[in-house]
């Protein structure tokens, strides 16, 4: 499959890390004519097929004879698995193995399916299906895709869902662990939509831990937590997960769409997390931040995304240490948010750091309850311009503009803080309900100024809101290459 270049607002040094994982130097692809498609058929496939003789007339009957080179998980053949640089195509179907838990939360990092072998910079591990492809657990729990301790290992085209595979606590169906590269894509991951209580448990879609470099991208997940008031519950968890990009994903009623949670004690070890493209629906929390300590050369751009009713806030950020796991250089602009209970920069209580630098410009907020809220000790230092820089915004038919401190605070006492002093208030004119592109004539098309050189360099005049040419594909693409 062409993947989509990675891009800006990527830096130079980004995007040939990034280039190095994912198979776009010229020195590494040319390494691959050694590379072999494998084939997998459960319904006219067989397992005693030696690796040699796989192809699209000999096919193996199951995943775990491509994973592990055998039929039995417990005996691996390395010389009989997919080797670095291969794809396995899985044919249509329902595939099932035993899940690695059969109770408790140990081992929470076995991936069912986890190859024997990895790839390397240039040569993944590649599954994906030629079709709908469903997975499923014959007994046991746990997660099913992903990679534990095995680096460039990349999954397309899978569903899986809690009623036929279930997860145990502080994982999700797809898990990458102590990895570097690989992705999760043009998947649907799908939770309980009933559960109203999990224990604190962290259940998640993707669990991200110790991972380098992965791609999330083009997936559907839902229903993880959503009922909840637990924030832990979320359709994409991650813990010191450096560099990470996210990018073209709809994630429904979790109880945060995305959590970027944890990072060093000390803080180190950061990279750029760029979060793109995605459609949130009606989950509590759309994106929520705690311990991202990024920094001006490597911060965390979330650009051109939706927010669509949200039940507690679209965009949150939460206090940690008052110190160094503190979120830092949290960047969030070109996004578009309707009718959520508040829209964005909503804070735990406390001060935050001087030097924060939290950025929140050119997105259009439309109807819901609150366009900002802060629960802070003291308004007006939280928003000195080197905590928050408010600007460039559009705020339409919100029911109050900013419940701040606890007390419920208009557009002007707003403006009174030097905040959002280019915004404006105004209908922004969308083509549709639904269809958040904007008209020929929105005043928004005039507002934004383009920053981290998305949309043009620095400075360019853009349109607010998610749309800026009105042809990005933001939310999952038709995935055509396989």
């Amino acid at each position: 499959m062409t993947r989509r270049p990675l891009g800006q607002p990527w830096t130079a040094a980004q995007i040939l890390l990034i280039a190095t994982m994912s198979c776009v130097l010229v020195s590494a692809c040319a390494r691959r004519g050694d590379a072999k498609t494998l084939y997998v058929d459960g319904g006219a496939g067989n397992d005693a097929t030696s690796y040699t003789d796989n192809g699209p007339a000999r096919p193996w009957r199951t995943i775990g004879r491509a994973a592990w080179g055998s039929s039995d998980r417990a005996r691996p053949d390395a010389g009989q698995a997919a080797q670095a640089g291969d794809t396995v195509r899985i044919a249509a179907g329902r595939y099932a193995t035993g899940g690695n838990q059969t109770g408790g939360g140990g081992g929470r990092f076995d991936v069912a399916y986890n190859p024997v072998n990895e790839g390397t910079a240039g040569r993944p591990i590649r599954f994906e299906s030629s079709g709908p492809v469903e997975l499923v657990y014959s007994s046991g729990a746990g997660p099913m895709i992903g990679s534990n301790e095995r680096d460039y290992i990349e999954w397309s085209g899978f569903t899986i869902s809690e009623g036929t595979a279930p997860t145990r606590p502080d994982t999700g169906p797809v898990t990458f662990f102590n990895v570097t590269g690989g992705s999760i894509e043009h998947s649907t991951l799908t939770g309980n939509p009933n559960m109203t209580a999990r224990n604190g448990d962290n259940y998640n879609g993707v669990r991200l831990e110790d991972a380098r470099g992965v791609r999330i991208a083009h997936n559907r997940i839902a229903d993880y937590g959503g009922q909840t008031n637990d924030r832990n519950h979320a359709g994409i968890e991650t813990y010191r997960a450096f560099p990470l990009l996210i990018e073209n994903n709809e994630i429904v009623n979790c109880g945060s769409g995305i959590y970027l949670k944890a990072v060093k004690p000390d803080g180190s070890g950061i990279d750029t997390v760029t979060v793109r493209f995605n459609v949130f629906r009606g989950s509590r929390w759309g994106i929520n931040v705690l311990q991202q300590p990024m920094t001006e050369a490597k911060p965390l751009l979330v650009y051109q995304n939706i927010f669509v009713g949200q039940r507690e806030a679209g965009f949150w950020i939460n206090m940690f240490d008052h110190r160094v796991q503190d979120a830092r250089w949290v960047r969030f602009f070109n996004n578009t948010l309707i009718d959520n209970v508040a829209a964005m920069a909503s804070f735990d209580a406390g001060v935050w750091p001087a030097d924060s630098r939290f950025l929140f410009w050119n997105n259009i907020v439309s109807g819901g309850g609150h366009a900002v809220r802060q629960d802070t000790t003291d308004v007006a230092l939280n928003n000195t311009k080197d905590r928050n820089d408010f600007d460039r915004n559009v705020y339409h038919g919100v029911k109050s503009f900013g419940d701040l401190g606890g007390a419920s605070r208009g557009f002007g006492e707003w403006r009174r803080l030097k905040q959002d002093a280019n915004s404006i208030t105004a209908d922004p004119g969308f083509r549709g309900p639904t269809d958040y592109r904007l008209k020929p004539d929105s005043p928004a098309r005039a507002v934004g100024r383009a920053l981290h050189g998305v949309g043009g360099p620095d400075g360019t005049t853009v349109p607010a809101g998610a749309y800026i040419t009105g042809s990005e594909t933001i939310g999952p693409a038709v995935d055509t290459g396989r």
